[in-house]
């Protein structure tokens, strides 16, 4: 599915480009009822993470990487879909690289690196589009603040676009009921393939395992301690538990991934998701 966004929230690729954390963010989109909204530098990103190696199987596995993630866009129920520009909205990407100044990427050396730097051009693509709020945790090569200051005082933004993935979530479960629905999602998020229950220890594993990944890989130690939190007080941890595994199961996100995941591991690239699924189903009956 592709769009013609001119709102919403999108992500940065360094929260989609490994299952952890794509599955937790995809998951937290569907359960508001809104779409990853994938910009252009995102999605080829996605594609080709090893876009610059001449390696012919690298290529290959490139060519693949991208029908599997269009078969994924394309599927009904996606939590993905493709953003696309218009001419108009291109040419106001490529004016806003020009208003970018190297206090937005302090890892560059040079003004004319940033035309060349993917970083730049997925925040101009969301700047251009006018999206609510883009998504990332990239802290070191990009300077949050002075990205969010240029969108104010040079783009007639209300406020800041840029914002990290531990604010986010945060912010959207602040307490209560929220904060009951957020563990619910990152245990779905987590949970094993097949829906299988899970003791309380057990739960409590995949809970520790999933919270160091968001501490130590994703810069997210405010979520990671909510969620322990919210584990450790909650009044009817069962029926929350419970909750998250039939979502495990139904999730169409989570579904995509699977899908995503046989397809690109299948021995037969002309094999589509459908027919291994399909067989898959067939095997455990």
């Amino acid at each position: 599915m592709s769009v013609d966004a001119t709102s919403g929230l999108a992500f940065d690729t360094n929260l989609l480009g490994r299952p952890t954390q794509r599955r937790l963010m995809s998951l937290w989109m569907e359960q508001t009822g809104l779409k990853v909204l994938l910009l252009p530098g995102v999605f080829d990103e996605l594609c080709a993470p090893n876009l610059l190696s001449s390696d012919s199987r690298v290529q290959r596995m490139n060519a693949r990487r991208r029908e599997g993630w269009e078969r994924v866009v394309a599927m009904p129920g996606s939590p993905y879909a493709t953003v696309v520009l218009n001419d108009e909205q291109r040419e106001a990407a490529a004016d806003i690289l020009q208003r970018f100044t190297l206090r937005c990427f302090p890892g560059l050396n040079e003004i004319d690196d940033i035309g060349r730097n993917a970083d730049a051009a997925i925040l101009a693509q969301g700047l251009a589009l006018g999206m609510d709020l883009i998504v990332t945790n990239n802290m070191k090569p990009i300077d949050h603040f002075e990205v969010n200051d240029l969108a104010r005082r040079a783009m007639g933004r209300n406020s800041g676009v840029l914002i990290t993935a531990d604010d986010a979530i945060t912010r959207a479960h602040a307490g209560g009921e929220a904060s009951a629905r957020l563990l619910e999602i990152a245990m779905a998020s987590c949970w094993p393939e097949g829906g299988d229950e899970l003791l309380l220890d057990a739960a409590h594993e995949r809970l520790l395992g999933l919270c160091e990944i968001l501490e130590a890989g994703l810069r997210m130690p405010t979520t990671a301690q909510r969620l322990l939190s919210i584990f450790d007080t909650s009044d009817d941890l069962g029926r929350l538990l419970e909750a998250a595994r039939r979502l495990s199961i139904d999730s169409p996100a989570l579904k995509c991934e699977r899908w995503r995941r046989q397809w690109l591991s299948h021995k037969d690239a002309r094999v589509a998701p459908s027919s291994i699924l399909r067989a898959r189903d067939a095997d455990r009956k």
